[in-house]
């Protein structure tokens, strides 16, 4: 097998950031330091074998890395898995407490209207029974009877002239 040399420029020192990781992979950000370019006989230098001792140690680090990083993805989902329990339960608390004092409102709204209705009804019958004894009329009176007769005709007396 042949090896193939590819040369793009100046080689450069490049570095890897993990950026993030998800359980079935992590993600790696490239970027190139001006700074710290190496010249090329710094380069030529390492080995093959040294940079392969080099990769895998980065490449061991790297998995280190992400381990952990999953370890702590997996801690923190935990954690915030709990607080939403409590979270819920709490809400459900204030939710239960809410709808017990809304029955206990409904219950004193109902019994205040039916003792405002039962007062009403009591003065309704009171007012009724007292105007009632108050306004019972007098014993009918026998109205006069009057009794128009025709006056007989008698003769007058007779008028007698004064002397």
């Amino acid at each position: 097998m042949q090896e193939q040399n590819i040369t793009a420029g100046e080689p450069k020192r490049s570095t890897f950031k993990v950026v993030g990781g998800t359980d079935s992979g992590i993600s790696i950000s490239y970027e190139n330091d001006p700074e710290t370019n190496l010249s090329e006989a710094q380069m030529s230098d390492m080995t093959r074998n040294e940079l392969q001792a080099h990769l895998k140690a980065s490449k061991s680090e790297v998995e280190s890395v992400a381990s952990s990083m999953r370890t702590e993805m997996a801690n923190f989902r935990t954690s915030y898995t709990e607080s939403f329990k409590d979270i819920s339960i709490s809400l459900n608390n204030i939710s239960a407490k809410s709808d017990a004092t809304e029955k206990r409102l409904t219950q004193a709204q109902w019994i205040i209207s039916l003792v405002i209705s039962v007062c009403a009804v009591m003065l309704s019958i009171v007012i009724f029974f007292s105007n009632k004894s108050a306004n019972k009329p007098a014993p009918p009176q026998q109205p006069n009877v009057v009794v128009n007769t025709i006056p007989q005709t008698s003769t007058p007396p007779a008028i007698t002239p004064e002397k």
